[in-house]
């Protein structure tokens, strides 16, 4: 059973690496019934997560009681205001609360079927196959970049060779890098340090995706006390650190001078102001909270600014507020929708959405450090490890709309939950 699990895990992660033909729709329908399926345990395992939390009251229920209010106000305003039918609705709800529903169907089904429990040493296992296959498609990338291309996706930036690894979207690749990354630092050995940590920060490098580059600095800066206290008692210690600097500072000069280069194109001048798909999802976010006073305070309902829903079910705020014509945001091909998570929460679900949403994310992480707080050995490594990763992937969403793409909820809220379901049984 736990095979099973760790196998459907695995194609839902990788389901994009095919991206045309039948196979592809096919993996696609599969990912929707996962995440589904997932959602409708989530919901329907409430009440045993709920008595879970009986025990040692890690903060789960407040979690839940939370969510449970905000699911519920975008669910009401959703029906009275009418932008979307209700399958967009339907649809809107479940990209917009996936990453929560996902946590709270890992707990339910880690906490309550005892086949399913994955312990430590199984997730160790497992995210050490994760590494592999990143390092080994990385490589194969790097290898054959012409052979790679033709099997996945051109892979280029401003006529630069761009590393695309195992999906057909470098920013999945920068946020699998960072992974690897945060797993060989917290849980490797100092020989998987030594070795597997410049490839993984190089293979970043190469994927140009800003910011993943800021999310790694992030993390590392929550974990440097631990990292440097665990290096500098041993010689391979120091090495690891030796190597890590000549990466990192052979890196600078071209990296973040390409950064803000980047970054002051894309920021500034017309820019900013014809171009730019995050200042067009702000300025509509803005223009819609000041459509009405419930707008203001609840939002415009699911499935209408912003995220991915709303370019599946294409919302006609795209055409009212004049940006349909703007390539990322026409019908059909609006690929730019989901680049701004912030503007897409606030429109949806107004101020006081976004602020009961905000809460939802902290009391997430407090569950974190509660458990972290009773931990010890592996087990702290591991729930560390987690707790980065949440980190980690909050701190992505700031730009694009990470909590929504199933790839990552899976494995950095899905996976966590099972393991803190595991923990609270035990208890």
């Amino acid at each position: 059973m736990r095979l099973f699990l760790l196998t459907i895990v695995t194609l839902v992660l990788f389901n994009d690496f095919i991206s045309v033909g039948p196979l592809a729709s096919a993996l696609t329908l599969f990912d929707h019934v996962v995440v589904s399926g997932l959602s409708l345990v989530a919901i329907l395992g409430v009440k045993h997560v709920w008595a879970l939390d009986a025990v040692e009251r890690v903060g789960v229920r407040p979690f839940i009681l939370c969510l449970g209010l905000v699911m519920s106000l975008a669910l009401i305003r959703s029906a009275f205001a009418g932008n979307q039918g209700v399958v967009a609705t339907a649809v809107g709800f479940l990209y917009f609360f996936k990453f929560f529903l996902l946590f709270l169907a890992g707990i339910a089904l880690g906490g309550l079927v005892k086949q399913l429990m994955c312990p430590e040493p199984l997730m160790r296992i497992y995210f050490t196959f994760l590494c592999w296959v990143m390092l080994i498609a990385c490589l194969v990338n790097l290898a054959f970049p012409g052979i790679w291309h033709e099997l996945v996706t051109p892979q280029s930036i401003d006529g630069r060779f761009r590393l695309m690894g195992p999906f057909t979207n470098a920013g999945r690749t920068s946020w699998l890098a960072v992974v690897c990354i945060m797993f060989v630092l917290v849980c490797g050995n100092a020989s998987a340090k030594l070795i597997a940590l410049p490839f993984f920060t190089v293979f970043l490098y190469l994927t140009y995706v800003k910011k993943s580059f800021f999310a790694l600095l992030l993390c590392s800066a929550i974990y440097q006390r631990k990292l440097l206290a665990s290096f500098v008692e041993s010689w391979s210690g120091r090495a690891v650190i030796f190597v890590i600097a000549l990466v990192f500072l052979s890196g600078l000069s071209f990296l973040f001078k390409d950064l803000f280069v980047r970054m002051g194109a894309e920021y500034s001048g017309d820019s900013l102001t014809l171009n730019n798909s995050r200042f067009m999802l702000a300025l509509g976010a803005v223009a819609i909270l000041l459509e009405s006073s419930w707008n203001l305070i609840l939002g415009a309902g699911l499935a209408t600014w912003g995220g991915y829903a709303s370019s599946i079910f294409y919302s006609e705020y795209y055409i009212a507020l004049g940006v349909s014509n703007n390539w990322g945001f026409i019908e059909g091909a609006s690929t730019y929708t989901g680049d701004f998570y912030i503007p897409h929460v606030l429109a949806e679900v107004g101020i006081l959405g976004t602020v009961i949403m905000a809460l939802v994310a902290i009391l997430m992480i407090r569950i974190f450090l509660r458990i972290l707080a009773r931990s010890t050995g592996s087990e702290y490594r591991m729930v560390l490890f987690f707790f980065l990763l949440l980190i980690h992937v909050l701190v992505e969403s700031v730009g694009i709309c990470a909590v929504e793409i199933s790839q990552i909820a899976i494995v950095t809220a899905f996976l966590p939950g099972l393991y803190i379901g595991n923990y609270l049984r035990r208890c």
